[in-house]
């Protein structure tokens, strides 16, 4: 090596990124506000479920993309996701002092009102991101099922 050159950089893999379709982010928005819908016409465990997994990957993406997690961020995503989860254990906790699973009016705006941002926030996330976040959701759903 002439002495005038520096050496080079040792190589370092770059994490994968395929963008979001809009397909794919179309797919997705329209499931998350079929869920959310579904939560407030007709509130029943798996409708429950089901949005509290699609939060949770939403959540668990943001964060991965970010390095860190969304809780103390104050982005219209973030504040969407930690208004879905608070809007969700309300519900839950109220369910559990009457025994029944019901969405009350307002309840309703901010479920509707924080998916339309979530629903915004969809076109950043990596499709692979996404998906693994959605895997990940299941993994423990069923690990703590199971």
């Amino acid at each position: 090596m002439a002495s005038n050159k520096k050496p080079r950089k040792k190589y370092r893999e770059k994490a994968i990124h395929l963008p979001m379709m809009a397909e794919s982010r179309d797919r997705m928005a329209m499931r998350l506000h079929l869920n959310v819908e579904a939560m407030i016409e007709k509130p029943d465990s798996n409708s429950f479920n089901e949005l509290c997994k699609k939060v949770a990957a939403m959540s668990d993406s943001l964060s991965h993309l970010r390095g860190r997690a969304i809780v103390d961020d104050k982005d219209a995503a973030a504040n969407a996701v930690r208004t879905m989860v608070m809007t969700l254990a309300q519900i839950q906790e109220r369910s559990g002092r009457i025994n029944v699973l019901s969405v009350s009016e307002a309840e309703a705006v901010s479920l509707r009102t924080a998916a339309g941002k979530m629903d915004e926030a969809l076109a950043q996330i990596p499709k692979n991101v996404m998906d693994a976040s959605i895997i990940l959701v299941r993994q423990g759903v069923e690990k703590r099922l199971g």
